[in-house]
């Protein structure tokens, strides 16, 4: 089939494109190929996709300046008829990477962090084994991999100089090219509702993506030292990840950019076999480390079938000090579980428990309340109001999120769905006003259904009873989606 499979998921403007490349043909490379008509074919059914089932394609054009969602793709479909098929193998490789990075350029001129395009086989990321922070507008060194920088040093060429980078150093250029110019270029290629969150994508691209492949395997950095304030130069390899694409495969061998698992495996010459190792090594800023005089209890995601060890926390909750006053910290970093794992307990519990817990031992001790949202992706849609719950002064009452949908078949479908199993949903409550706001959008031909609001008045919860103290909310450009919404709501 030469159209791309496309499966589009309207939670309000969020939608995942996959496609899937030309089949192969007797005189075929080894591996798809887009040629011209099928790349314009590609273009021409997401525009009629998004046109059909993307929620902001109208309002796009009165929220961004001089933006028109037809014209964009017009000017797309006009680019891939000036491009030429090639015959070589290796530059065929290099033109479906090149075609899928321009389709990445064409969705992130619709500034959506929720609109995602991916394929069905995944391209590999490369990294060289540094992470970066951009803090003032100055980009640094906050990360540092000591497996990859021994391999580096070890395989550096003679007449090259390897010099190793130090956490807190500053990156002032990436192949003679001034470090700000390198990540303006990366920012045109990010799906981002705000030119912050694109920046801080974009930076962590710098050292770490899945496009945009450079046309060597190494680069070339200059930095200024923290410790000494002078200029030095290192050269960092880029690795892989491992992968099945077979594009990339050949793209990747020709440039010379070897796999991470050279780095991940060694030989044991007495039992003559292959150990493998982990790629866990890392030195410098973890997002998910609690802060300095931080003290209290950690709750992690809950566990997968088979997994060993829970994964990244979702909440922690605890107190810190400053200046004699005591503080409650708690650190929210997703709104997309129904349970966690206690820190020293194998046994799930319900998601709100642990704040509902924390929020009414602050509540007796009348302590204040910090809620850090600074590294939080979002979630459930529904979860901000019923956090906010927790947080409400007795004898207070707040209006919740106000919703307003565009009549596409994928929303008519979602809401013909008879029941939700997920408790903190309100799954039954909100979808008999939605089937009835859909009649009435049908009946007067409206693109857009009525507002409405998915969850009663926000009071008190029940088992808080109120609480009244401070509350100091933390946001970064990576609190997005339901993280969003519970930032606004505490506003």
């Amino acid at each position: 089939m030469k159209n791309p499979l496309c499966v589009l998921l309207p939670v309000l403007c969020l939608i995942n494109l996959f496609f899937s490349p030309l089949p192969l043909q007797a005189n075929a490379p080894i591996f798809y190929f887009y040629d011209q008509k099928t790349r314009v074919e590609i273009i021409v059914s997401l525009r009629n996709a998004m046109r059909i089932n993307y929620s902001l394609w109208h309002l796009k054009k009165t929220r961004l300046k001089n933006f028109d969602s037809d014209r964009v793709f017009t000017k797309a479909v006009q680019q891939e008829k000036q491009i030429k098929d090639p015959t070589d193998n290796t530059l065929r490789a290099s033109h479906n990477l090149a075609f899928i990075d321009r389709l990445h350029l064409l969705t992130s001129q619709f500034k959506d962090s929720h609109l995602r395009l991916s394929c069905i086989k995944k391209r590999p990321k490369i990294f060289n084994g540094i992470r970066l922070g951009l803090v003032a507008n100055k980009v640094h060194l906050v990360g540092l991999n000591e497996k990859i920088m021994a391999w580096a040093k070890k395989n550096t060429l003679e007449d090259v100089t390897f010099v190793q980078p130090q956490l807190g150093d500053e990156v002032i250029s990436v192949d003679d090219k001034p470090i700000l110019t390198a990540l303006k270029q990366l920012v045109a290629y990010q799906q981002a509702s705000s030119p912050d969150y694109a920046r801080l994508q974009a930076t962590k691209a710098l050292t770490s993506r899945s496009y945009a492949y450079p046309q060597r395997n190494y680069s070339d950095w200059s930095l200024r030292s923290k410790t000494t304030g002078k200029l030095y130069r290192t050269r960092l390899p880029y690795y892989h990840e491992q992968h099945r694409r077979k594009d990339a495969h050949a793209y990747l061998t020709t440039v010379g950019i070897k796999p991470v698992d050279e780095l991940l495996t060694s030989w044991d010459k007495d039992k003559k076999t292959w150990h493998p190792h982990q790629l866990d090594s890392w030195l410098g800023y973890e997002p998910h480390h609690p802060p300095k005089g931080f003290f209290g209890t950690t709750y992690y995601r809950q566990q997968p079938p088979g997994q060993q060890t829970p994964l990244e926390p979702v909440l922690r909750f605890g107190l810190i000090t400053r200046k004699g006053q005591s503080y409650g910290v708690l650190q929210v970093f997703s709104l997309n579980d129904s349970q966690v794992i206690p820190q020293d307990s194998s046994e799930p519990i319900d998601y709100f428990t642990p704040i509902i817990e924390g929020v009414r031992m602050l509540k007796q001790e009348k302590t204040p309340l910090i809620v850090d949202l600074r590294v939080n992706d979002g979630g459930h849609a529904l979860y901000p109001a019923k956090f906010l719950e927790i947080l409400t002064p007795e004898n207070t009452s707040y209006s919740p999120p106000t919703w307003m949908f565009r009549l596409t078949p994928m929303i008519q479908q979602l809401y013909e769905s008879v029941e939700n199993f997920n408790p903190h949903l309100g799954a039954e409550g909100h979808f008999p006003n939605v089937v009835e706001l859909i009649k009435i959008a049908r009946q007067h031909n409206h693109q857009y259904l009525g507002p409405f609001n998915n969850q009663p008045e926000i009071t008190a919860h029940e088992k808080v009873g109120g609480y009244n103290e401070a509350i100091v909310a933390l946001t970064s450009p990576s609190c997005s989606s339901a993280c969003d919404i519970l930032s606004s709501l505490l506003k």
